[in-house]
């Protein structure tokens, strides 16, 4: 059986609290004491909990990620960057995704506090921007990855999308295209209606005003490998 913070006071003689207080380097305990307290953690072999360590030192060192899908298809690189960066700087990563639609979200707010974490760092699954902004209200620091254009009332970080779209029209017509064909995610997502303005403005700007596009039913690997095709496919209509 593991040995508890209450096996340690007891075998040392003192509070619980006293235990919480050694273990966390608060100068609140003697020295003689804080010694017997340490003699005993180090005899029994305690190993405290870094969870409840974590909430009496008001940290946790911990942030957590929420995402839609782990297969959408850039997610793969924007969580490897998050993990350089959290390790980097000697925290932990709780990951959660919203597979099971609404039952995902339902179980995510039942598990999580704004205590839970140091952070939050999202890439928006639909409906939960106001469970969000709760989090956020109730004082978790929390960033959203790609605002998709909602514009909340915590910090967010998004791709130069229009510039994006506006690179890929200018490919194309540099090589001379003219008829260019446009595969795009649902437009209810920001990014998707910004990057096929800047692709439009700058079809626009040469003269080029009718675009074929193809709109996809949902991000996925297979909207990754139709989009590497489309460029091909635009070569052959120039």
């Amino acid at each position: 059986m593991a040995v508890t913070i209450a096996d340690v006071a007891q075998a040392a003689g003192v509070s619980k609290t006293t235990v919480s207080r050694v273990l966390n380097t608060r100068g609140e305990v003697d020295a003689s004491t804080a010694a017997r307290v340490r003699e005993v953690i180090d005899r029994m072999g305690y190993v405290p909990s870094s969870g409840a360590a974590g909430l009496a030192r008001g940290s946790s060192r911990t942030v957590g990620m929420l995402v839609p899908s782990l297969t959408w298809p850039w997610m793969g690189e924007v969580l490897q960057g998050v993990v350089d960066t959290v390790e980097a700087a000697d925290f932990g990563q709780l990951l959660f995704t919203c597979n099971r639609g609404a039952e995902s979200v339902a179980r995510f707010t039942s598990q999580v506090s704004a205590r839970a974490f140091d952070g939050l760092l999202v890439a928006e699954p639909e409906n939960t921007l106001e469970m969000l902004t709760a989090l956020h209200r109730d004082g978790l620091p929390v960033v959203l990855v790609d605002d998709r254009g909602h514009h909340p009332e915590f910090p967010s970080v998004t791709a130069a999308n229009a510039e994006g779209g506006a690179a890929a029209a200018r490919h194309l017509l540099a090589g001379g295209r003219r008829r260019p064909l446009v595969l795009t995610g649902p437009a209810r997502f920001g990014c998707v209606r910004d990057r096929l303005a800047g692709f439009r403005s700058t079809c626009a700007e040469h003269g080029v005003g009718n675009l074929w596009q193809y709109q996809s039913k949902k991000p996925s690997r297979t909207t990754r490998s139709c989009g590497a095709g489309t460029v091909t496919l635009a070569d052959r209509m120039g």
